[in-house]
This record gives structure tokens, C-alpha cells and sequence, in this order.
């Protein structure tokens, strides 16, 4: 075997013991972590997604921080232009980045396409940054709304219906993930398909859970919408997102309740709501969540 790569500490009788003591730690890390590879970014994909955040983004190269094997004090960030974006720890790697763009500070608006930047952080001092120009645009044409539902207030296990501009890509309700707060809608095809679809609008029917996975209390409602269809079995992982660039640019992704909201029993209907304001902190929210009758002692 050739000589080793690793630095070499010479201690002396005359050392500190201070000094030999760091001298010691910094063999131990020079020992333990492996050489990293080159920061680089090859591509990324999808190219385009909602305004409003929630689409995952896939960055693959090298030289990426392992999140399972990286020592605690090692970091890693990922810009899409300005806005974080969120890294899913499960499907990252030394190779490939999975993360959730955040909504931008203009909803609605087309953005200039704009550079992908990943940063890493070592607890020994050293950063470095590789940046992919013109890697992603958040578009509205990716980005999903609702204007009406059914009803604004509901208990658990209650039927439920929302319409708004859901694309028209979405071909079946299993493409459309309704949440009130951090509670899944569920939705099914099989009994209750799409509705009163037209060019870019569609309703969509779900249900909410009973029991304690339903709080009482005031919830915003956002949708998201995916890129496949989990009904034919399109989805290549349960988040239902683009495993290779040749799926398409368009990754979709979230949406909210926008103003102006109809309160009427039907999507056409002209009757209109301008959101609702909880009085004693000032804050807007959609939905309220009221206790099951039967729940109640």
C-alpha cells in the first residue's frame, strides 16, 4: 500500500496538552469523514410549477451532503432564484437533491426563469456553492386556485365539494389533493368523479376523516395538483413527482382558496365571499372544523 493520504501529527514532549488534545480530535475527524466529491449540478427537472410552491423539484450532480451520513454539524440549502426550497431527507442523496419549492412573492404572476443554486456547509469550515442558470420558472399556469365549496364549515367525516382552476390536466380526482389545515380530503373516482368540467375549471369531491385526525377550529384549505395519475398508476413514489427529465416540464404543484370565494350552492352561481376574519386576532382563514354532534359529552 502507497502512503497514507491522511495529514500527519507529530507530538513532542513539549506539546501542550491542550494542544494535544486537539491535535487528537483532528486526526479522529480527518480519519472519519470521507473525501468529498466535487459540488456539481447536472440538471434539474421539472422546469416549471406552481407560483404558490409545492412543487417537488429534482437536482441531480455530485458532491451532495448524504443527510443520513452527514455529521451534525454539516448543513445544506437549495435556492430556486430567491425562495428556499425544501429538502425531503428520504429521497436525497450524494447524487440527487429532492426538494419543495415555497410559494413566491408574487402568486399568480409568471417569473422569469431563474438559476437553481445548492449550498453545503461542513463542520470543519469549508462552504461551497454550484449554481444551474435558467434551471426553473414558477408559472401561473402551473398554479391551481379554488374560488367555491359546498360549505365552509364542516365536522369530521362530512362530504365536501371545491371548484376552482385546477387544470386541465387533471383528468381524474385522484389528482387533486385537497387539505384542510394538515388534514387530507379524500378524495375517490370510483364513486364520485370530476364535475362541471370545463376547459381549466373541474369540482372535486372528497371527504373528511372522523375522528381525532379532525380537530375543531379555523383552517386555511389548499389544493395541490399532480403531474400523474395515481388512478392508472402513472405515479413513479406515493408523493406522486418526476423521476427523470423526459416525464415533462410541468411538475404542478400547490394552490389556495383565492378571494372572492362564492358561498352559493353551485360553481356558477354569482354569490360571492370575501374570506373570513377571525375577530380577536385578525387573521384570514377558509374553513372552520366544528365538533361531530355525537362527539359531544
Amino acid at each position: 500500500a502507497g502512503p497514507s493520504s491522511r495529514p500527519h501529527i507529530l507530538l513532542t514532549e513539549s506539546t501542550p496538552f491542550p494542544a494535544m488534545r486537539l491535535f487528537a480530535v483532528a486526526a479522529c475527524v480527518a480519519v472519519m469523514l470521507p473525501t468529498s466529491s466535487a459540488l456539481t449540478i447536472s440538471r434539474v427537472f421539472p422546469r416549471e410549477g406552481s407560483t404558490l410552491g409545492g412543487t417537488y423539484l429534482v437536482i441531480e450532480g455530485s458532491g451532495f451532503l448524504m443527510p443520513i451520513e452527514a455529521n451534525p454539524w454539516d448543513s445544506q440549502a437549495v435556492f430556486v432564484g430567491a425562495q428556499r426550497c425544501d429538502i425531503v431527507t428520504h429521497y436525497t442523496s450524494s447524487s440527487r437533491i429532492v426538494c419543495v419549492t415555497r410559494p413566491t412573492s408574487s402568486p399568480f404572476e409568471t417569473s422569469a426563469r431563474v438559476p437553481v443554486t445548492v449550498q453545503t456547509y461542513s463542520g470543519l469550515g469549508e462552504a461551497r456553492s454550484r449554481t444551474l442558470e435558467r434551471a426553473f420558472r414558477f408559472t401561473s399556469g402551473d398554479t391551481p386556485s379554488v374560488w367555491w365549496a359546498r360549505h365552509w364549515g364542516a365536522a369530521g367525516g362530512a362530504h365536501l365539494a371545491f371548484h376552482g382552476s385546477l387544470l386541465s390536466v387533471v383528468q381524474s380526482p385522484e389528482q387533486v389533493e385537497v387539505r384542510v389545515g394538515e388534514v387530507l380530503c379524500a378524495v375517490d373516482g370510483d364513486t364520485s368523479p370530476l364535475r362541471h368540467v370545463s376547459s381549466s375549471s373541474r369540482t372535486v369531491d372528497c371527504e373528511l376523516p372522523d375522528g381525532d385526525l379532525v380537530v375543531p377550529g379555523r383552517y386555511n384549505v389548499t389544493v395541490r395538483v399532480k403531474p400523474f395519475r395515481p388512478d392508472l398508476g402513472e405515479c413513479p413514489n406515493p408523493q406522486c413527482f418526476h423521476t427523470a427529465p423526459d416525464q415533462g416540464d410541468d411538475g404542478y404543484g400547490s394552490g389556495v382558496v383565492v378571494p372572492g370565494a362564492s358561498t352559493a350552492y353551485h360553481p356558477r352561481a354569482r354569490a360571492f365571499r370575501a374570506g373570513t376574519v377571525h375577530l380577536p386576532t385578525g387573521e384570514a382563514y377558509d374553513f372552520d372544523v366544528f365538533p361531530r354532534v355525537d362527539s359531544v359529552e
